[in-house]
């Protein structure tokens, strides 16, 4: 009996250990909830769990197919806490125990599964191991753990662990698979990094082969029924998932996630010393504003004790395989798995082992993208020490014979694991307020949670946008800085800054119209009413001090423009402030326009469109239809006005002030040399840097122009220590003379880009000859580079005028022609960019007579100036200022400040400066009245000898709208030699020219499109019910011609149009659900997942697909005939996106997976067994 006792205990015990262990991160909660960054903790739980049920997300970006569906048991988890009324940081601290609770348990059947059974207590060694994998470095930098990685952690040695036993044991194959499978499931929201597991299958299964030698067909039928098992229990997320990623069209993934330099950042850390460590990842180096981005990470690199703790797991690796004498396959196996993750963990750094390996599965392997941060392959490596940890303690409890000993042994152990995750036991995991970062503890306000249910209980199907919009991270005053929270918090959608991986790149256009509401807000709600916008949420928490951009300006001004155009404010909550725009703005989700303007310009300029008011009124019934747009319908198809805009693609470019001499982006000054030099001098500076006390800046390094391989180090302040630093410079400069590319051609489409790359290239060539050549040498280089330099200038001139457009006009016809106004005629407040008086211009078409006439005011700061007669086609054109008007600007008083006169809003001008020989580099500083402060870094390897300036640099500004004045400042300035500078000689300047260059706007109109096909004035009245995110029906009345129907919806091409016509297998599928008590609902707005009439649009003929369209910039239209329709006046329209079919088709094919696994694993155990019994 006590034997019987004291083996149960043996086994709870270790279990209990585990369980009371797994919940010291629920304490974590205690001073509140945890809440920051990329956690995305779902602030209202069952809105985020129907949300995650629909393949469209209304909340993302305007509308817009979405994976939410992956995190399904995620958002259930916290959904079925919350509906019992639990607070949510009770559920966050059942969540953070849970993690750790599953991860010692899904540990403790994988080392059930590889360890000897037949050890002396094999329970505490496996307690051990699991112990370890649930609280280690590599888990506690991660803490608190986002639910991708969560998952993954908790569940991937329970799903090795049972691939592992089904590869060994026959009679297990299908059992295993099964599980295997809902395990998946299970661990659904860890998609993006599954494949981990194409590493670690592969491995464990090739050596599983070659090692027991069984019959081929063994291995082929194990592979097939774990496929085909696994597949369909998860075919409700692999379907979807699959159709979702092979249709992203228009979908565009951030650089964030595609920018090999990022992966070459990430690699930093991850030396194979580190990654033994279990220190690979960035949080223990980085430093945020001067303080650590982890307050505990410099304990752990500095700490003597701890650098030793940090050491142990390899040490017990080590001790396991030196004691393998008798060849233990899993030792083996494990180990050949440590070292393929090792391999892969240490990343692309040029100089490791193998990192040419890397380089080709990340750039060529689908997926591995997933591993940009090569520290996320670090999981494989603590499911290996883990094992290891677990082997080691069967070695001390084999060795030892005394109980005593034995005891003191394995409570050292565990007390070593503790102790290296000591923040993680005392909770110093969740970082307190510290300098410029804040608490990870953050309350909510109330207010926005009360403004939050006063916005969802306004039914109508708008949408709501909130100001000011925030790219990325948002930073407020109530401390919380992470991720954007309104989509897990409203119900109602809102248009919001770009914050994730995946956008619509259409949207993107709509953030930088919208980014400027405070400017424009007046033509601001004419766009946000075409986009479905119904409330403007002002948000007055933001923390501009943060930022450093003066969000609390834009937000009075915002409100000043609301009020000034009769915006009533509904109510207000806190910080909070909601206005409601007037329904002469506002468009419906659904809606039949009168007009519909095609609009030859693209979505940028509707601004300018906008201030138009003949052709852009305040009426609801208008369409608009995009140059830009994904889908464009032909003119003939709109009844409105032609509006076209005559384009320059040289103009188009640099639009938004591109430097001509400062390289693109993704074009390396030098190609060959390495990338782990650029990385290993930025901290090498920073090393320096954090070596003087009080925080003085040494070195600063722009990382935007470093991690975008344009290698441009700028060096501001020298260390009191200046033989260190010339030391350092000295070793930057050598390999950068001996990774000089050849001059490439100047050729290709991209010219810009290629022009800066030519031109970039020669500076720096030209700049290093000048250190090493004699000077009568240097002299020969000096003719050779003018002579490149004149023939990019040549080729530029001759290829792209600024002066020459193009006009693609769609149809024949006599257009008007629209420019502005004379600037001092008009309401400087409502002026927009690229204004010249209209008397300046002049213009010339090929093939087509100009009739210039006395300029006209047309309202909104435009005039009418003339008119010409157009046929259809692409028409050269030539746009110029009159001569008298081509030198506004000539060279300022050369002195520390110059002022700018004659400077006019939206003008594109370029900057000429000449510099003397004693410069290493400065800053330059064009500060417009507007507050707006554009920066250039000149240095000697960026100047260019020309024939009149031996030191020349030019590039273009484009300047802000409403700007009256300007200033220029040399700041930041550093001498070639510092020490030998003499007092009277600290001006660098030789001489600076800035020079206008025509960017007028100029419209060419046609009043109205002369075809039989236009759609009539008289369009159908629609009645509108929304079923859910992805499905509308829509009651027709009265049509008798063509239509546009706009559906105020992310365009995707998903979406499609039905005639509510029942056919033969609807209706079966209609009759066998109501059977099953599954019931249609009612002509009401009441949201329905699942109903009889779900598939009701199966088997039917999607009507229109040819003539879908983009309209208003963003979203869907179509163009509907009678025929479509069969006809008729009054019917009944579907409006569905398609995708959302195939996630009911993938829970049925999951459900009935299950069920019948389910049936044959119950008969094969109740019956066959007692059988073969």
């Amino acid at each position: 009996m006590l034997l019987r006792l004291s083996r149960k205990i043996q086994v709870i015990l270790p279990l209990f250990i585990v369980i009371l262990l797994g919940f010291i991160p629920a304490s974590w909660t205690i001073p509140g909830l945890v809440f920051k960054g990329d956690l995305n903790v779902p602030l209202n739980p069952i809105i985020v769990w129907q949300n995650s049920l629909y393949l469209w997300s209304q909340q993302l970006y305007g509308g817009q197919g979405q994976m939410g569906f992956i995190n399904l048991a995620y958002n259930s988890f916290w959904a079925f806490f919350s509906s019992l009324n639990f607070p949510l940081r009770i559920v966050e601290a059942l969540w953070f125990a849970t993690i750790s609770i599953v991860s010692g348990f899904s540990m403790y059947f994988f080392l059930s599964v590889v360890l000897d059974k037949q050890s002396r207590n094999i329970n505490i060694a496996k307690m051990m191991g699991s112990v370890f994998y649930a609280f280690n470095l590599y888990v506690m930098v991660l803490s608190p753990i986002t639910v991708s990685y969560a998952c993954l952690i908790m569940f991937l040695p329970l799903m090795v662990g049972l691939f592992l036993q089904g590869l060994n044991e026959n009679r297990l194959v299908v059992k295993n698979a099964f599980f295997l499978g809902l395990v998946l499931t299970l661990s659904s929201a860890a998609l993006y990094n599954f494949p981990i597991l194409l590493i670690i299958f592969p491995v464990l299964f090739f050596y599983h082969v070659f090692n027991t030698r069984k019959p081929f067909k063994y291995y082929l039928i194990f592979c097939l029924v774990n496929l085909l098992i696994v597949t369909l229990i998860n075919f409700w997320f692999l379907l979807p998932t699959a159709l979702l990623v092979t249709n992203q069209e228009g979908v565009t993934l951030s650089g964030q996630t595609t920018d090999f330099n990022n992966v070459i950042a990430n690699s930093t850390h991850t030396t194979v010393l580190h990654l033994f460590q279990q220190l690979g990842s960035w949080g223990f180096y980085s430093y945020h504003r001067g303080e650590p981005y982890f307050a505990y990470a410099p304990f752990f690199l500095n700490n003597r004790l701890l650098i030793v703790l940090t050491f142990l797991p390899i040490l017990y690796t080590l001790g396991v395989l030196l004691k393998n004498k008798s060849r233990d396959k899993n030792v083996l196996m494990f180990a050949l798995l440590l070292i393929v993750s090792l391999f892969l963990s240490h990343g692309v750094y040029t100089g490791r082992p193998f990192s040419f390996v890397f380089k080709l599965l990340y750039r060529y392997v689908p997926g591995f993208i997933t591993f940009r941060d090569p520290n996320k392959l670090g999981i494989i490596t603590m499911l290996c020490f883990s094992y290891f940890f677990a082997a080691f303690a069967v070695i001390i409890n084999n060795s030892l014979r005394k109980k005593i000993n034995i005891f003191v042994a394995n409570l050292v152990l565990f007390m070593l694991i503790l102790v290296t995750v000591w923040p993680m036991i005392t909770g110093s995991v969740i970082e307190p307020t510290r300098g410029k970062l804040p608490d990870e503890h953050v309350q909510v306000p109330k207010y926005w949670q009360e403004t939050g249910k006063a916005v969802d209980a306004n039914t109508e199907n708008s949408k709501i946008f909130v100001f000011p919009m925030v790219a990325g991270y948002l930073r407020y005053k109530w401390e919380y800085h992470g991720s954007e929270f309104i989509p897990v918090l409203f119900r109602k959608p809102a248009l919001l800054g770009v914050h994730g991986y995946f956008f619509r790149k259409e949207y993107s256009e709509v953030v930088n119209l919208l980014s400027e509401a405070h400017l424009r807000m007046d033509e601001g709600l004419k766009i946000l009413g075409m986009l479905n916008v119904r409330h403007v949420l002002i948000r007055n928490d933001i923390d501009s001090s943060y930022y450093g951009i003066e969000y609390d300006k834009q937000v009075s001004l915002a409100k000043k423009v609301l009020e000034d155009n009769n915006i009533a404010r509904i109510g207000s909550w806190g910080e909070l402030e909601l206005f409601r725009i007037p329904d002469e703005y506002y468009r419906p989700v659904f809606y039949t326009p009168d007009e519909q303007v095609y609009s030859g310009v693209r979505l940028k300029d509707f601004y300018s469109l906008s201030e138009i008011s003949e052709y852009f009124t305040d009426k609801q019934d208008t369409g608009y239809y995009f140059k830009d747009g994904t889908s464009v319908p032909p003119p003939e198809y709109l009844n409105g006005p032609i509006i076209l805009k005559p384009e320059n693609k040289y103009l188009e470019d640099i639009d938004d002030g591109i430097f001509i001499n400062e390289p693109a982006v993704n074009y390396p000054i030098v190609k060959k040399l390495p990338d782990d030099f650029w990385l290993s001098f930025e901290f090498k500076l920073e090393e320096i840097n954090n070596q003087v006390r009080g925080g003085e800046a040494v070195a600063r390094i722009d990382r935007n122009l470093l991690y975008a391989n344009k290698r441009i180090v700028e060096i501001t302040k020298f260390h009191p220590d200046l033989e260190t630093t010339r030391k350092l410079l000295l070793v930057w400069e050598k390999n950068i003379a001996s990774a000089i590319d050849p001059l490439p051609e100047i050729e290709g489409e991209d010219f810009l880009k290629n022009v800066n790359k030519v031109k970039t290239n020669i500076a720096n060539n030209y700049s290093l000859l000048r250190k090493w050549l004699p000077l009568e040498e240097l002299e020969k280089e000096k003719i050779k580079v003018a002579a490149q330099v004149n023939r990019i200038d040549s080729y530029v001139n001759s290829k792209f005028n600024p002066e020459n457009y193009q006009l693609d006009v769609p149809q024949t016809g006599k257009y008007k022609i629209l420019t502005k106004n004379l600037p001092e005629k008009v309401d400087k407040t409502k002026t927009s960019k690229h204004e010249l008086p209209a008397s300046d211009i002049n213009i010339e078409i090929s093939g087509s007579d100009v009739l210039f006439d006395e300029p006209e005011d047309i309202g909104g700061g435009w005039s009418k100036i003339g008119s010409t007669v157009l046929t259809s086609g692409v028409k050269e054109i030539t746009i110029s200022l009159k001569k008298d008007k081509n030198n506004l600007l000539a060279s300022p008083d050369l002195s520390g400040k110059m002022a700018i006169s004659g400077w006019q809003p939206g003008i594109l001008y370029k900057f000429g400066v000449c510099l003397k020989e004693n410069i290493h580099s400065l800053s330059l500083n064009l500060i417009q009245s507007t507050g707006k402060v554009t920066t250039t870094l000149i240095s000697n390897s960026q100047l260019i000898p020309t024939a009149y300036c031996d030191r020349y640099y030019d590039f273009y500004v484009l300047s802000e709208n409403y700007t009256t004045g300007g200033e220029i400042r040399l700041e930041d300035i550093v001498y070639n030699n510092p020490l030998a500078v003499e007092e009277n000689d600290i001006f660098p300047l030789e001489n600076l020219t800035i020079t206008p260059i025509n960017k007028s706007e100029i419209f060419f109109v046609l009043d109205r499109v002369n075809s039989t096909n236009n759609v009539v004035s008289n369009n159908p009245g629609i009645n509108i019910r929304k079923i859910n995110p992805t499905k509308y029906k829509i009651r027709v009345e009265g049509a008798s011609s063509n239509y546009n129907l706009i559906f105020s919806e992310g365009f995707d091409k998903n979406w499609k149009i039905y005639l509510d016509e029942p056919n033969t297998v609807n209706k079966i599928i209609s009759h066998f659900l109501k059977l099953a008590g599954v019931t249609p609902q009612k002509f009401e707005n009441e949201e329905v997942f699942f109903d009889s009439l779900t598939f009701e649009t199966i088997g039917r003929k999607n009507i229109a697909e040819e003539r879908h369209y983009q309209a208003n910039g963003y979203v869907n239209s179509w163009f509907i005939k009678p025929s479509d329709v069969q006809n008729l006046g009054n019917y009944e329209l579907i409006i569905e996106y398609r995708p959302q079919r195939y996630f009911y088709l993938g829970i049925g094919i999951s459900c009935f997976s299950i069920i019948c696994l389910l049936t044959y694993l119950g008969y094969s155990y109740f019956l066959k067994g007692k059988l073969y019994k």
